[in-house]
């Protein structure tokens, strides 16, 4: 370290990190090798123990660092602070942990040198800091004023070449002929926080090739300029990312991203599928989800067009790529006179496109303009999926009434006003579909932007907005959804009726915070508690079923779909005494075609009951303890009864709701129809939640009997009336599941043997009894009676119950 003094290269010995020599105000170093120093994690501006530190010398023309050898550095080689204007020519920087050069200085001079082997601290030597989200470029150069770049290359870093706040577009360039490969991004211009200290920030001169992520990774708070680039077999060519003014603050700014005077090259012929498909350590440490995860089947991409945010993303802990605010109000990016080569599909690689939509912004693409090109204009498939897929939210039904009907209310027809759907179009439009775009040489299409100013903008929403063009045969509707809810929040939902909830993000199953993996295959929860609860910095899904308040926490954040798939579950409560060691084991539905555990069931990826199944899983339960067969549950119990929560049936897509005509309709002192609807969904919900109880049945008599004389072919003076009772000699409400009750038969016995027992002779048990309402005879006689017998699955042989009236 080196604070004033000054250090002849040429009388003194420099060895082990120790310097020899009289203080005199400067340092000249030439041909000095620099072999295992630094002190790992002491990398502070007050305190840098790097190989080579110049600290506070201010303006200098004395000191230069010419033709050194750097080798082994378990710290950053060189670092500048508070030192200007001073040469670095000509050296080789081999194995520094961090950056190689790290520059907090002015027009300090960095010319023909060759960094190699830039290591991310977070891992090295073994290490796993899972906190670290630095990130570091061989050249640090984010807090350098004027830095000067000519033919220096970086060959090997574990993260950015060169991390970097850019030129000011308005200043000369001081950068020539610099070269990046084999690095996660090879420029990182990367402010995260803070104000814009120029209009415009410029990358320029660069030559990029090999990158696993991003060549050229721009994000900043000002209109950004990359020109005079040459970008050759990388992941991702460049990805241009402004942000500020945020749009709920309806304020905006005429920014720009430019792409101009360019290079990029898809794939060499020696670009293999082996290199293309590796990854590195700290992209492994990262997690790979949290970078550009490939273009078209995972092949190259050369520019993903810019996107205008309204504030800073959420990398690293989130994508780089993606947007975690609400678009901003402005901005065009302009690609001009960019040349693109070697595009196209590589066996195993994927398909290589020179141009493609950032996946992380999908609420706006702000315009953009090319020269050098054909002209025409680009406009997106908006009619994509109408009246198909409801998830995009287009079709007839969401179009807003007010543009189908006259003034007087009555229905304009669709031909008459807007029979297209989507983005204007004439003649001159082609359909591109592998674009999802049309391509229109004559007509001329505009931006337009409806900004709601209202104070609650963000939670009331006013979309679909209907707009028509040309309205008449010719007349085209196009419906705006606006933009999505980027926030992160943990939603806590309430379900009154517990089932098991699995939570999907981009249909990637998210196991809950508190499963028991011990138990896996078998889905099986631990106890509740605060520790599983999950808070606004776990991922995206992350989940967790409190079942004692009916609750499930699930995080949700913008830019990733989350689906909640319900599996049905019978609940059972009952007055039974279980082995505990076999109570996880207990068989429910051991029938010979399904089975069903009543607390655990298969982890996602097993068999899922259907609805039929369920209803026949819980009937079985039913008919083995009502019949006396509980030795089927193969666990030791003692019934008193049995109370059956049903399982709900798996959820349905809900039709449309406000945006039916009859919801529409409003007539004074009715209920509206949205009232209607959820009356109705509430006395479902309510039915659903119905506990139903099973008595044991041990006896049955007949309520109401069979009259003891009666006419031929006229129907019985009194209707016979079976009702089932419990050892307390109370009715039995329920016997057998209502999928499949319990059915009481009518059998004539003695008398004519030609005579016929007419009518209905086998009745449903309901509610409590058995009625037959429509019996009679045909031929007249004496000595008859009737036998009732119960006959259901389990007692079709054995007649469980029977009774019998003489009539004559």
């Amino acid at each position: 370290m080196l604070q004033t003094g000054f250090i002849s290269a040429e009388t003194h010995n420099l060895h082990s990190g120790q310097v020899e020599g009289t203080l005199a105000g400067s340092a000249k170093l030439d041909a000095v090798e620099f072999h295992n120093m630094g002190q790992l994690g002491f990398d502070d501006t007050d305190d840098p123990r790097f190989s080579l530190a110049f600290h506070s010398l201010g303006e200098t023309t004395t000191n230069y660092v010419k033709r050194c050898s750097f080798n082994v550095n378990f710290s950053p080689a060189l670092g500048f602070f508070s030192t200007n204007s001073v040469p670095v020519e000509a050296n080789i920087f081999y194995h520094s942990v961090g950056s190689g050069v790290i520059d907090e200085g002015s027009d300090n001079v960095y010319k023909d040198n060759l960094l190699v082997s830039m290591l991310f601290p977070g891992t090295y030597n073994g290490a796993q800091e899972t906190q670290n989200m630095d990130w570091y470029g061989a050249f640090n150069l984010n807090k350098a004023t004027n830095p000067v770049l000519e033919n220096n290359v970086v060959a090997g870093s574990e993260q950015a070449g060169i991390r970097t706040y850019g030129e000011n577009c308005q200043d000369a360039s001081l950068w020539i002929n610099n070269e990046i490969h084999s690095a996660i991004f090879g420029v990182l211009l990367w402010k995260k926080s803070g104000d814009a200290d120029s209009p415009c920030k410029r990358v320029s001169n660069m030559y990029a090739w090999r990158i696993e992520d991003t060549a050229f990774f721009m994000m900043y708070p000002a209109s950004l300029l990359l020109s005079n680039v040459l970008s050759v077999d990388n992941k991702l060519g460049t990805n241009q990312l402004v942000y500020r003014p945020a749009a709920v603050s309806h304020e905006f700014e005429d920014k720009t991203a430019t792409v101009r005077d360019s290079v990029f090259v898809g794939a060499t012929p020696s670009h293999t599928c082996s290199f293309h498909q590796s990854s590195s350590s700290s992209i492994l440490f990262f997690s790979k989800s949290k970078f550009w995860e490939g273009g078209k089947e995972d092949g190259n991409t050369g520019i993903l067009f810019a996107s205008f945010m309204s504030s800073v993303n959420m990398a690293p802990k989130h994508k780089f790529n993606e947007l975690s605010s609400y678009p901003a109000l402005h901005g065009s990016f302009y690609i001009e006179d960019v040349t693109f080569t070697n595009f196209e599909s590589r066996d195993n690689c994927g398909i290589d496109v020179a141009l493609m939509t950032n996946q992380g912004s999908d609420d706006a693409i702000h315009p953009i303009f090319t020269s050098g090109s054909e002209q025409a204009t680009l406009t997106s498939e908006a009619e994509k999926e109408w009246d198909g897929d409801r998830s995009h939210g287009v079709g007839d039904y969401r179009i807003p009434i007010p543009l189908r009907q006259n003034s007087d209310g009555s229905a304009i027809p669709e031909a008459d006003k807007f029979p297209n759907k989507g983005i204007v179009r004439d003649n001159s439009c082609t359909k591109m579909t592998t674009w999802q775009g049309w391509k229109c040489t004559n007509l001329i299409h505009r931006m337009m932007i409806i900004e709601s100013l209202d104070s609650d903008t963000e939670i009331r929403r006013l979309s679909p907005i209907g707009l028509i063009a040309n309205p008449g045969p010719n007349g085209y509707v196009d419906l705006v959804n606006g933009p999505q809810d980027q926030k992160a929040v943990v939603l806590r939902i309430y379900f009154p009726k517990l089932q098991r909830y699995d939570i999907y993000v981009d249909d990637i199953y998210v196991a809950p915070k508190n499963l028991d993996t011990s138990k896996l295959p078998a889905y099986q929860l631990l106890g509740e508690g605060t520790m599983y609860e999950p808070t606004l910095s776990d991922p995206t899904g992350s989940n967790y079923l409190q079942r004692s308040e009916k609750l499930l926490h699930v995080v949700l954040r913008g830019g990733q779909i989350v689906d909640i798939k319900t599996t049905p579950m019978i609940i059972l409560t009952t007055g039974l005494v279980v082995d505990p060691n076999n109570f996880y084991e207990m068989e429910i539905a051991s029938s010979p075609t399904s089975s069903l555990s009543s607390n655990t069931s298969t982890a996602p990826g097993g068999n899922v009951l259907s609805s039929e199944q369920l209803d026949q899983s819980m009937s079985n339960i039913v008919e083995y303890y009502q019949t006396g067969n509980s030795d089927k549950f193969n666990v030791s119990l003692d019934l008193d009864e049995v109370n059956v929560v049903e399982a709900i049936e798996p959820p349905k897509e809900p039709g449309p709701k406000a945006t039916k005509e009859e919801g529409s309709v409003v007539i004074e002192g009715a209920e509206l129809f949205s009232q209607i609807q959820q009356k109705e969904e509430e006395a479902t919900l309510n039915q659903s939640l119905e506990v139903v109880v099973y008595d044991t049945p041990t006896s049955s008599i007949v309520v109401d009997g069979v009259p003891s004389v009666v006419v031929t072919y006229t129907l019985f003076g009194t209707s016979p009336t079976i009702t089932v009772l419990n050892d307390n000699g109370d009715a039995v409400e329920s016997l057998g599941h209502s999928s499949d009750p319990w059915q009481f038969t009518a059998t004539l016995i003695g008398g004519d043997l030609a005579a016929t027992l007419m009518g209905t002779r086998t009745v449903a048990y309901q509610d409590g009894y058995a009625n037959f309402t429509d019996l009679s005879l045909d031929l007249p006689g004496s000595d008859y009676s009737i036998s009732f017998n119960v006959t259901s699955r389990l007692c079709l042989t054995s007649h469980c119950y029977t009774s019998s009236k003489l009539l004559s």
